[in-house]
């Protein structure tokens, strides 16, 4: 990789970057620079403001595994950024200040996805700018240069394997993966028929914030899923979307009933939105349609709110024995950190304070 400009930062910078510890005006400073850059899809609270290239060299390396060049088109330069490595799905949120890259020929395949601001990407003769809240841009494995704003993105590199099995599952029309253009560059539209694709990222994105960015917990929380079938609406033409829209069934109260008993008793280990579909013989469009109708929520809201409480029942009835982290495996968390992060967010105290409270 080659530098295209160098930045010179500023005092306050360096003072941070080696020198000791900031004065109180340069912490202030640096606060300040922070609350500029957007919020992170997820993992905020895990990403430090950072100004060091060498460091974002590395991430965006996580991104694009043919990074070639770039070049920070602003001083001071600043990104944060979070990650989170899963079977099929890697997925990257990042902020930062204006930069422009250059990627070579490659093996990923990517979808970026600006929640604020604006990305573009030129291959060959072709220019394409994605716009925060409207439009995604779909990369494959090819040869290309980008720039963009101030902007706050979400990153998708994925198995076109995952993508093709979820769609098998979501969709009337079973062959509808191979009209999906996967070597075709473009812009995805994140309103797709009437179904805001957009809000569903921001859902998974919670869900990785739940789970503590721990991929064990994503995993376990169904966020994977959620991703792929986000990717799949992404991608499907609008003819066989509108399709299978148009029968979707209406469960009745007895079966999403059955459902949650199926929740209730599978809490220890992954429930995904595929073994809902294989529980109740329907779609996920009727399911999502049948908890919203019933419980105004989503299936992965209402399956992490069962493991919350099922751990709080467990809290409140425990002893001087009981142990947090046993609870939290029980009820499906395998990880005691991305627990006591869920819980804390749901119910507003740690864990702790509900066990000294039995």
């Amino acid at each position: 990789m080659r530098f295209l400009g160098r930045i010179d930062f500023p005092d306050l910078v360096k003072s941070v970057a080696g020198n000791g510890p900031a004065p109180d005006h340069t912490r202030i400073a640096l606060s300040t620079m922070a609350r500029t850059l957007p919020k992170l899809p997820f993992g905020q609270i895990h990403a430090p403001l950072e100004q060091n290239l060498r460091r974002f060299e590395f991430v965006q390396g996580q991104v694009h595994s043919a990074l070639s060049s770039y070049e920070p088109s602003r001083k001071p330069f600043q990104y944060r950024s979070a990650k989170v490595t899963l079977p099929s799905l890697r997925i990257v949120a990042s902020a930062h200040t204006p930069v422009r890259v250059e990627v070579g020929s490659n093996t990923d395949i990517t979808i970026l996805i600006p929640f604020t601001g604006w990305s573009t990407a030129t291959v060959g003769c072709q220019l394409l700018r994605a716009q925060a809240g409207v439009t995604a841009l779909y990369l494959p494995a090819v040869a290309r240069s980008g720039e963009s704003g101030r902007r706050s993105l979400l990153s998708l590199s994925f198995q076109r394997e995952r993508i093709e099995q979820a769609a098998t599952s979501m969709f009337a029309d079973t062959s509808l993966s191979r009209r999906f253009q996967f070597d075709q560059p473009r812009l995805l539209p994140l309103s797709r028929c009437g179904l805001n694709v957009l809000s569903m990222l921001r859902q998974a994105c919670r869900l990785v914030d739940a789970a503590a960015l721990d991929p064990a917990a994503v995993d376990l929380l169904g966020a994977e899923d959620l991703f792929c079938r986000a990717i799949a609406l992404l991608l499907s033409p609008d003819t066989a979307l509108k399709s299978t829209l148009k029968r979707p069934s209406q469960p009745n109260r007895g079966v999403i009933e059955r459902l949650c008993d199926y929740i209730d008793g599978n809490l220890t280990g992954p429930i995904t939105m595929s073994d809902l579909e294989r529980e109740s013989g329907l779609k996920s469009r009727a399911i999502q349609l049948g908890f919203q109708r019933h419980f105004a929520c989503t299936p992965s809201e209402w399956i992490l709110n069962r493991r919350l409480d099922a751990a709080r029942r467990l809290l409140i009835a425990g002893s001087s024995d009981t142990r947090i982290a046993e609870v939290a495996f029980r009820c499906g968390f395998p990880r005691p950190a991305a627990f006591s992060a869920a819980y804390r967010q749901h119910f507003g105290e740690q864990p702790s304070v509900t066990l000294r409270r039995r």
